[in-house]
């Protein structure tokens, strides 16, 4: 999980006295992009006057696979590679969506988990560092550079300083100059920050996070590649079991087998969509409110995260109404922690008995399979299944990670402010949303307001009608009495 949280704003000063100069910069030959139709759409409306039916079809220009990023994946991350300074260097990074900086390994940071492929500024003739003088907001300094610190929601993370170069993807010769990105020079725990042959991170999170600034402000790499090289601000994951592909400026024809359905990005930090309600089979686990239902889709988080009330309440169904199948109610069990089934224990008879897991967001309903909430994970011993559903905690918070997204095709449409996925026939449906029925304050306050301005409204009225009909009665004739004795 890489989730960002707030970092130390104060490391030690006396790690950056090693420092070098850092820029990484990738300088390479302009290509020509192609573009080409796609259809990423298709809508059935009826004709009023005729009562037929016809299919509504939305287009979309589509860079041609130039910028189509191949990935690896680890048991536990999705990674590429990519290429800084002049003469380029190479680093493997893990493709983060629930973070914004971009950062790798630097020469000296000896609790990096590779230390031996760390970025060395002294050979990249382009390399330029962030001097407290570039208008950074707060100005943490240490000997003149700005510098970072940042915490993940795994617990782990790191510290260093900014830098400027050219960044390129893969074997891509094009390349975003004077990219702003951070050198790693301390990690907590020390090697964990990242696993196997992972170095770095690549945060593809919005600019306006407020994590963007750790005290000191870059723009994340991908704003630059929209900002430099004219592409569509949009991008796009297919995560697979062992490998995946990142689309840049696109989306992909070859992966857009069925229509594109979108749910709307509500917050442009992380990439957060509105959780609407969770079912297990035709049970309906928890229905969320408007401001408990934000979710974030996050290519960073292994797991779909829920909260321990949520995630007990999927479970006790489980118990409840699938206690026949195997490794529900044994006392090993798919809910017991770090726990991995040999596939022909876990095999496809058993999934297909199993129940789909329902995620419905505004404006769209995703079906996950058993095959997908039931993982494959590779070890060193073979391959086994675990169940892909975390515990997070007491917070509300959720998160629909990696095991969510392998799924389905997800399209981050940056520029139109929504989420697309693509799924097997089956897998997505539209539904309209409910109609919101969250009060904006707590009832006690708006009472407290209501109440008093009613009995307010009330003794004014009684004023103003007491008065009125004495007005219209006119004076008491008191001549009357006297002529009546």
């Amino acid at each position: 999980e890489k989730l960002e949280g707030m970092g130390n704003n104060n490391p030690s000063l006396t790690l950056w006295t090693l420092f070098f100069p850092l820029i990484l910069l990738i300088n390479g030959l302009e290509l020509p992009i192609q573009t080409k139709k796609i259809m990423i759409q298709a809508t059935e409306t009826t004709d009023p006057s005729t009562g037929l039916t016809f299919q509504r079809l939305e287009w979309a220009k589509q860079i041609s696979p130039k910028y189509d990023i191949p990935l690896v994946a680890n048991p536990v991350e999705y990674y590429t590679t990519i290429s800084i300074g002049y003469p380029p260097q190479s680093f493997t990074v893990q493709v983060d969506t629930g973070s914004s900086l971009t950062a790798i390994p630097a020469l000296g940071c000896t609790s990096c988990n590779r230390p031996e492929a760390s970025f060395d500024p002294s050979l990249s003739s382009s390399c330029k560092p962030l001097t407290c003088d570039c208008g950074a907001t707060t100005k943490a300094c240490a000997n003149g550079l700005c510098l970072f610190s940042i915490s993940y929601g795994d617990k782990s993370s790191i510290v260093g300083s900014l830098y400027r170069d050219s960044i390129s993807f893969g074997n891509y010769s094009q390349a975003a100059k004077g990219v702003g990105f951070g050198a790693i020079m301390g990690e907590q725990p020390p090697h964990k920050f990242q696993a196997g042959q992972v170095g770095g991170i690549l945060g593809l999170a919005y600019a306006t996070h407020r994590m963007t600034c750790l005290p000191n402000c870059v723009l994340p790499v991908f704003d630059e590649f929209v900002a430099q090289l004219k592409i569509p601000n949009i991008f796009s994951l297919k995560l697979g079991l062992t490998s995946g592909m990142m689309t840049m400026g696109s989306v992909s024809d070859k992966l857009v087998t069925t229509p594109i359905f979108y749910t709307p990005i509500k917050e442009e930090t992380y990439y957060v969509v509105a959780l609407q309600s969770l079912s297990v089979g035709d049970s309906e686990v928890y229905q969320f409110s408007q401001k408990s239902g934000l979710t974030v889709v996050d290519s960073g988080t292994t797991f779909m995260v829920l909260p321990t009330d949520i995630a007990s309440a999927v479970q006790r169904i489980f118990q409840k109404k699938y206690c026949h199948l195997p490794f529900i109610c044994t006392e090993i069990n798919i809910f017991t922690p770090n726990t991995c089934f040999n596939l022909d224990q876990m095999n496809s008879t058993v999934l297909a008995a199993m129940p789909n897991i329902t995620v419905v967001l505004e404006d769209l309903k995703l079906t996950l399979q058993p095959q997908f909430y039931m993982q494959k994970v590779t070890t060193g011993t073979g391959e086994c299944s675990t169940y892909g559903i975390m515990d997070g905690g007491n917070s509300s918070f959720t998160i629909l990670g990696d095991t969510f997204m392998r799924a389905f095709y997800v399209i981050f449409d940056r520029q139109n402010k929504r989420i697309g996925f693509v799924g097997p026939e089956g897998t997505l449906e539209r539904v309209p949303s409910p109609p919101d029925t969250d009060l904006p304050y707590p009832l006690w306050a708006i009472l407290i307001v209501i109440i008093p301005t009613l009995l307010l409204n009330l003794i004014i009225g009684v004023v103003m009608v007491t008065h009125w009909w004495r007005k219209r009665r006119g004076p008491y004739d008191y001549s009357r009495i006297v002529n009546d004795m």
